[in-house]
This record gives C-alpha cells, sequence and structure tokens, in this order.
C-alpha cells in the first residue's frame, strides 16, 4: 500500500520558512512506510522479528518522533501512545543499532525489545498514529503558495 501524501510533491530543496513543519516529518514518515511494507505481515513469530526490515522500520519510525516532539506537534492519540517510556526507549535503541555500527552480530538489547510484550504491536500503532494526525495537519492547515511548484519550478500565478 503506497503512502500517498495528503499535499502536492514539493520538490527540494525547498526555502526552510516556506516547509510547515509536518512536511517534513511527513517525508521521514514515508522513509518508515517503505521499511514498514518490507517487513513481514506477521511480526509475532522469531522469523518475522530478525527481518532486516524490521530494524529499519524502527529506526525510521524513531526519526519520525524526533521530528514530531521537536516541532512541538501535537495530537491526542500520539501523546498517550508516546507516554510509553519504556517503549519509547526501544524504539531509540532500535534506531541506534539500525544506523550506528553494532560490533555484535544481533545484539541483546535487540533481543529485549522483541522480547517486551507488546512492543511491536505498539510502533505498528504509532506508525498508524503519526499517519492519521499528519492527515489531519494537512487537511487543517494551508501549504504556503510558494511550495506548489510544476516541474519544479514556483507556479506563475499570471496565466
Amino acid at each position: 500500500m503506497a503512502l500517498e501524501p495528503p499535499f502536492p510533491y514539493i520538490p527540494g530543496p525547498t526555502p526552510e520558512p516556506l516547509v510547515p513543519s509536518y512536511v517534513v516529518v511527513w517525508r521521514y514518515l514515508e522513509q518508515a512506510n517503505v521499511a514498514r511494507q518490507g517487513c513481514p505481515i506477521d511480526l509475532t513469530n522469531d522469523k518475522g522479528k530478525q527481518h532486516p526490515s524490521v530494524l529499519l522500520w524502527l529506526g525510521c519510525l524513531f526519526v519520525v518522533k524526533e521530528g514530531w516532539t521537536s516541532d512541538k506537534l501535537r495530537d491526542e492519540a500520539l501523546k498517550s501512545l508516546l507516554r510509553r517510556d519504556g517503549f519509547v526507549s526501544l524504539l531509540e535503541t532500535a534506531r541506534n543499532i539500525a544506523f550506528h555500527y553494532e560490533p555484535s552480530l544481533i545484539p541483546h538489547i535487540l533481543d529485549q525489545a522483541y522480547a517486551t510484550t507488546g512492543f511491536l504491536g505498539w510502533a505498528d500503532q504509532l506508525h498508524a498514529a503519526f499517519v492519521e494526525a499528519l492527515r489531519k495537519y494537512a487537511q487543517t492547515s494551508r501549504i504556503p503558495a510558494g511550495l506548489r511548484r510544476i516541474n519544479g519550478q514556483p507556479r506563475n500565478r499570471k496565466r
């Protein structure tokens, strides 16, 4: 299932003041979505948990969480999911393992994350909540006219 952005495609680079923060977070969510699509459907068995896409997905999902909190975006459903400190910490650990060198083949902390009851289900819920919250932002916010482009060029208003 492709993740359709709730706003027009915005080719980069774009002047920073024009980019609503939720658009930047959405770009990271797109990466998490691609990684999630590569994961096995069933993450409850050991073979599914060890699939490389699972670790990439969790790492990308933590980056989405970082952008969400640093940009001070708000959503009640996400607020309650992000209160799961132990799970958020495990998500950060997954990011570190996915994107930083780890000398052991399968770090014990990753086994702990996967063994934690409900962690992968929570991550799935968090992913879905990010999608829904960012769609709400897009529906209630206006995209600045300068961001609407055709073939990488600003749209000419005089036609």
